[in-house]
């Protein structure tokens, strides 16, 4: 093979390498501004349900689980499949490794409306408490 023709299959590689990396950090940001659009709808709701959701034609449900002070919520995607697998809103609940706080029937009946990527169905799992009182 001539250097040429290598040098050529080479950059085919490249180019398709970052388009392929291009497209899933759009879809990964695309997911996320679902996410924040969530969070935008939920926020000046009263809150009356611990558990809210928010539906996406493309990206599917994001779920609103009422934070440990009961003032705000937390939204997670629940089937991320670009970039990070566990996306969460505020921010700062994923960076310090916080929890929100569901009963089991509420996990069970998360289960059954969402469809939820293992990340999420383990970080729910964890968040799973019992004797939680309604707000």
């Amino acid at each position: 093979m001539r250097t040429w023709q290598i040098a050529l299959i080479v950059f085919a590689m490249v180019v398709i390498a970052s388009v392929y990396v291009f497209e899933q950090d759009y879809a990964s940001k695309r997911e996320w501004s679902v996410v924040q659009a969530a969070e935008m709808a939920g926020r000046n709701q009263p809150i009356q349900e611990r558990i809210q959701y928010y539906n996406d034609r493309e990206f599917g449900s994001v779920i609103g689980i009422l934070d440990f002070e009961g003032r705000g919520r937390v939204w997670v995607l629940g089937n991320a499949k670009y970039g990070e697998r566990l996306k969460i809103l505020p921010t700062l609940a994923s960076q310090e490794g916080l929890r929100v706080r569901i009963t089991p029937t509420e996990f069970e009946s998360i289960k059954d409306k969402v469809s939820l990527s293992d990340d999420v169905k383990e970080f729910l799992a964890n968040s799973v408490q019992t004797g939680i009182s309604k707000p």
